[in-house]
């Protein structure tokens, strides 16, 4: 599958192919300013039409006792009233990445014509790291989404 797409494979058996979203796969490097201090990796922000997402994190340079790869804030490009103060942005989720591996999202579906907003936020103290996002190319039907919620679940209880 040299297209970038990958099956998933293991317990959970969902019909489709993950497709890697080449416009969040990214390596991010902090910019050193001398002395051994680093000027932070800004946050990256995306946008996808999808809703079951796989994102991962991985840095080489981890050590063995760090878990958090990058915090995600899933939003929806939307505002209540014409007449709001606020940024027209709502976050509907938020989630930690762990480093080295990945992690399954599944966004609530809303009515709505707008994209969802991926802000990755990255720790001060990864001075590089890689975000890969694959999405489910796939139509969800209500025993997918029973599955996905099952194992997300399972992996919530761990």
């Amino acid at each position: 599958m040299l297209d970038g797409s990958v099956k998933l494979v293991g317990p959970l058996s969902i019909p489709g192919e993950w497709t890697r979203e080449l416009q969040v796969s990214a390596d991010l490097v902090a910019v050193q300013i001398g002395n051994g201090r680093y000027v932070p990796i800004p946050p990256l922000v995306k946008l996808t039409p999808h809703r079951v997402l796989m994102i991962g994190c991985r840095n080489p340079l981890a050590k063995p006792s760090w878990f958090l790869g990058c915090w995600l804030s899933v939003e929806l490009l939307c505002s209540p009233s014409s007449t709001s103060q606020l940024a027209g942005l709502a976050e509907l989720q938020h989630h930690a990445i762990p480093l080295q591996r990945y992690k399954l999202i599944v966004i609530p579906e809303i009515e709505t014509e707008s994209p969802y907003r991926l802000r990755f936020r990255i720790p001060y103290w990864h001075q590089e790291i890689r975000i890969e996002a694959f999405y489910l190319d796939n139509t969800l039907t209500t025993d997918i989404q029973a599955s996905l919620e099952r194992l997300e679940a399972a992996v919530n209880t761990l």
